[in-house]
């Protein structure tokens, strides 16, 4: 999933890519337009894939009982991680003993 063939080229969209002939993906040089309708729908769906993956993988790396820091509609609150689903983390805020549904990229481990 590290590579993407558009056409008959294939771009790499991180550093370490499986193929051998994957180049860096040129972001600033793609011209969108020239590709088809299919092509731009195959594009999207990669991308879209391994941000999804890359969401997963944050909300991983939190445990049942890690302190836990995030940014939320009222403010700075921390609190420690009670359940963690496929992509939220549920956390118990520690000044008023809420239960919050955070997402992943929005915590900060303490």
């Amino acid at each position: 999933m590290a590579s993407v063939k558009i056409g008959n080229k294939f771009y790499s969209l991180d550093e370490t890519s499986p193929k051998a002939d994957a180049k860096p993906f040129p972001l600033k040089d793609l011209d969108l337009a020239a590709y088809t309708d299919d092509e731009l729908r195959a594009l999207n769906s990669r991308l879209v894939g391994i941000l999804k993956l890359k969401e997963r993988s944050k909300v991983y790396s939190f445990r049942y009982g890690d302190k836990v820091e995030w940014c939320g509609r009222y403010g700075r609150q921390t609190g420690s991680v009670v359940k963690v689903n496929r992509q939220t983390v549920m956390v118990c805020a520690e000044r008023t003993g809420t239960m919050w549904k955070v997402s992943g990229s929005l915590l900060k481990k303490v």
